[in-house]
Formats: structure tokens, sequence, C-alpha cells
């Protein structure tokens, strides 16, 4: 083969990888690839003679004006509001979106980075499936923008967007202190590589210990890893109750709150006379729709725009593509504490 005609293709069908996985190697990220593999790589590149084109490599310093967002759960309202608002800010700014969902899989998560890559997007923004995640701060790292939504990357620091967690906590807490509740549970989902998960659990531990004295750890009830189910965990709640309890069941998101209100109400358990429950409410459907007042009970839950969570984070992006040599940005959106039937201390029995 004349070695004036080879490509990195050659080089790919040769070495039987990707042409992705060539284009890691010539850039030194070996870290998502075997020993094997950058082996056979480097003997296929020095067999054939080959040099990468200095042209093609210039070819990516070029804006292709699109951007790549992955997310966790793209089937979730609150996802598809933040979808909205990042479409909303990149379409003034003059840049298209792909969008692609991870199915909350964090090999597909990877698999839709490396895609990113090969098609020189401008930039990222990832609600990632992964608190630990080095494959992405190995893949990404210096090589292309990358703004977080709402989930944080554990050991390292990129521009993100979230939700003031402090506030919502501070707001639930101070009413239901108010409303003259003494016995509380938190329930959430498989938390432990969740960062959005792990700091409402940490912060729900924080007050209890804070205000209360206690050390809550037996009363966050993690659905999926304690307990099959939001009925088996509302189950033990009950048991675990005494005389002069006021209880109150605090869910991590809409769905947690949700399913709990579910579980309550299979199980004939009055809300609020028996037990209260709050949470936050992250579907952003909408005031004029909001999913809580049309309950059998309306539910107190503690709002925030998730649209406005999506144009922030193209904000972000923007910046970072144009001004990178501006510092990392973490941004919290605000909440209100919207009160309802569900934490109506005085519809609890004495």
């Amino acid at each position: 083969m004349d070695k004036k005609s080879i490509t990195i293709n050659d080089v790919a069908k040769a070495a039987g990888v990707s042409k992705a996985t060539v284009s890691r190697y010539l850039n030194g990220k070996t870290s998502l690839m075997t020993k094997e593999t950058s082996d056979r790589i480097a003997s296929v590149i020095e067999l054939l003679n080959y040099r990468p084109s200095e042209v093609a490599r210039s070819l990516k310093s070029r804006k292709t004006k699109t951007i790549g967002v992955i997310l966790a759960d793209i089937r979730s309202p609150f996802y598809a509001a933040v979808l909205s608002g990042i479409e909303e800010i990149l379409l003034e700014h003059d840049y298209s979106a792909i969008f692609v969902n991870s199915g909350k899989s964090h090999e597909m998560e990877l698999r839709n980075i490396e895609y990113f890559l090969s098609r020189n997007v401008d930039g990222i923004l990832i609600n990632t499936t992964s608190y630990n995640n080095e494959e992405l701060i190995a893949m990404t790292a210096s090589r292309i923008p990358i703004v977080l939504i709402d989930r944080y990357i554990n050991n390292h620091t990129f521009s993100i967007v979230t939700i003031d967690c402090e506030m919502m906590f501070t707001q639930i807490f101070d009413h239901l202190e108010g409303e003259g509740y003494n016995r509380f549970a938190f329930f959430v989902g498989q938390w432990k590589s969740n960062s959005t998960r792990i700091r409402r659990r940490e912060l729900f531990l924080k007050n209890m210990k804070e205000r209360f004295g206690i050390d809550a750890e037996n009363d966050v009830y993690a659905i999926h890893e304690d307990y099959p189910t939001y009925g088996e965990g509302v189950d033990a709640f009950i048991s675990s109750l005494k005389p002069g309890d006021r209880p109150c069941i605090i869910g991590s998101n809409s769905d947690a709150t949700f399913s709990i209100y579910h579980a309550l109400i299979e199980k004939g358990i009055k809300i609020p006379e028996e037990v209260g429950i709050t949470g936050p409410e992250d579907w952003s459907l909408g005031r004029d729709m909001a999913w809580p007042d049309v309950m059998a009970t309306p539910l107190t839950t503690v709002v925030f725009d998730s649209v406005e969570i999506g144009r922030k984070a193209a904000e972000l992006m923007i910046e970072r593509i144009e001004h990178p040599e501006n510092t990392l940005k973490e941004i919290k959106m605000p909440v209100e504490l919207y009160v309802r039937e569900s934490t109506k201390g005085t519809g609890i029995k004495e």
C-alpha cells in the first residue's frame, strides 16, 4: 500500500477497531482501551508507516456550531423541560443541538460521548449517570468544553447548573417544624452513584442532626436497594412509629414523592391526619397544570424552574466556547415552597 494514501480508516480497519478509537490513541487518550488494543494500534501504525495528516488534525479546530446533549432519562418530564430551555438558548446563538438518551446506562453514556467526539461537536452538555466518572474526565478533559446539568462528578470541576438543595431542605424543615412534625423519613431511589440523590440524602441527615440532634441514618429508606418497593418502605416506617410521633415522609424527587403518595393511599393511610408527605417538584409541567394540585390531597412541594436550568446550562456552554479563559462557574437555581394540604399539621390527631 502506498504510504501516502494511508488514512486513519486504514489503520482502524487493520487494527480491528473504530476510527474514534484510533483517534483517541493518537491523542494520547488510552485510558478507555485495553493495553492489548493500544499495542495492536501501535503495531499497525508502525507497519503501515502511518503519519497523521496535519490538515486532518486542523479540522478539529473548526467550529461545527453543534452541541451534544446527553441526558440520563429523556422520558422524564424534568428532562423534557430542561431540553426546551437548552434548545431555546442555542437557537438564539445559531447553534444546533444533538440530543441523545443514555437510558441511565453508564456504558451508553460513554458511547454517546465517543460519538459526539467523532462528530467534532463544539461542546457537550451532560446530565451524567455516574458520580464517579473517571472515564468522562479522561475522554474530555482539556479537549472540549463540558457543562454539567444538575449532577456533579466526583474529584473534578466542571461548570454546572444545579438546584439550591440547601435552600430546599431549609424551607422544607422550617415549614414542617412550624406545623408540629417531629418524626421524619427520607425516601430515595438508588443513590450511591447519583450526586443529586447523594446531596439530598446528606442534607436530610444534616438537618436532622442540627435541628433535632438525631443520627437519622435509619430514617433513610433507599428504595430498590434496602427496600424492593415504596410500599415496603412505607410499611417499615409506619411500624417504627411510637406514641407521640407526628410523622412526615420527604421524597427525594417527584417520582419518589408520587410513589410514596400512591403507597399511602393504597394502604388506607390518611394524609395528613396520620402521615404528612412532601418533596421536590421537578417535573416542571407549568403552574397552570401543577400535578400536586390535582391529587385527592394536594401535595406540599418545593418548586424550581426546570426550563431555566436548561437555559442557564446552554448559556454556560456558549460562554465556555467563546471565552474559554473564564473561570468555571456553579449556578444554583432558587426554589420555592408551595404549601398544600399534605403537610397541614393542624390535621394531625393528638
